[in-house]
């Protein structure tokens, strides 16, 4: 069941949902709804799936077989146009015709990389961790998308909810997080890495968005080498690969180092910060 827990976010100065932040950043990946549409056109892919308005270039490009002649002859009943008696032929107008359109096939997927250990005052963090990921499993329901979350602290990082549509697999999955010691914040990373690039070699099609819930403060690495200087290397590694991030910063110190404004810089990816 989802916990009643709103933790806004902040951004250019006005607090905001973390859905709504997601949400926009996920249409941002997106092609334009017109340029959409018209690659639909083209290649006609997926199921047939109601009808649009289509603009004036698009009713130029398109054929017979891209009409969705049901929904042009009722737009035409409804509108008002006169109709032969036997309904075959009558005055369409232009703006009468409906186009056929077909169901998107490139859906998102969503991975939550949360910070799970002391430092983070886990309890509010991760049941903020938990709100999130099931309200946009509830989206992701309607949409027939998915969500996952890995979880790092206490020396490991690990796949704690496998990308799923299941609102019940993922309550089920999330029951009894706790937190404590260290934080492997680069073992994070380099697992969300993983994750991502094996799901997108399966549905190269999907969407990809790390979602990376943490104050910054790495301190621990099976790797040799800085466990900061690591974190950079992760992030950059994001970069390269072309997997979009969402840094959602939970420092609040005044002493802080703005190791997830950094993050967030060396991946190419969005930053805000946990409104307090």
């Amino acid at each position: 069941m989802q916990e009643e827990i709103f933790l806004p976010v902040e951004q250019s100065g006005r607090e905001r949902s973390i859905i709504e932040v997601l949400d926009e950043m996920m249409a941002s990946l997106e092609l334009p709804f017109s340029q959409k549409r018209a690659a639909q056109l083209k290649i006609k892919k997926g199921k047939h799936s109601g009808s649009v308005v289509p603009s004036e270039a698009e009713r130029k490009m398109c054929g017979l077989s891209d009409v969705d002649i049901p929904a042009t002859i009722r737009t035409c009943v409804e509108r008002g146009s006169h109709m032969e008696k036997d309904g075959l032929q009558g005055q369409i107008m232009p703006e009468d015709l409906r186009m056929k359109r077909y169901r998107n096939k490139k859906h998102s997927t969503v991975l939550f990389v949360v910070d799970a250990s002391r430092s983070q005052g886990a309890n509010k963090r991760l049941a903020f961790a938990k709100s999130a990921v099931m309200a946009m499993l509830e989206k992701a329901y309607c949409d027939r998308d998915r969500v996952g979350l890995i979880l790092f602290g206490d020396k490991h990082a690990t796949v704690k909810l496998p990308f799923t549509k299941s609102v019940d697999v993922a309550a089920e999955n999330m029951r009894g997080l706790k937190a404590k010691g260290n934080t492997p914040l680069a073992m994070g990373l380099r697992l969300a890495e993983q994750v991502q690039l094996t799901d997108r070699r399966k549905y190269p099609e999907d969407i990809h968005l790390t979602v990376l819930i943490t104050d910054g403060k790495s301190n621990y690495d099976t790797e040799h080498g800085n466990p900061v200087k690591l974190v950079y290397q992760a992030a950059e590694d994001l970069r390269k690969n072309e997997l979009p991030l969402l840094v959602i910063d939970t420092e609040n110190s005044i002493f802080g180092m703005g190791i997830g404004a950094r993050i967030a810089e060396l991946a190419d990816g969005a930053y805000v910060k946990c409104a307090e």
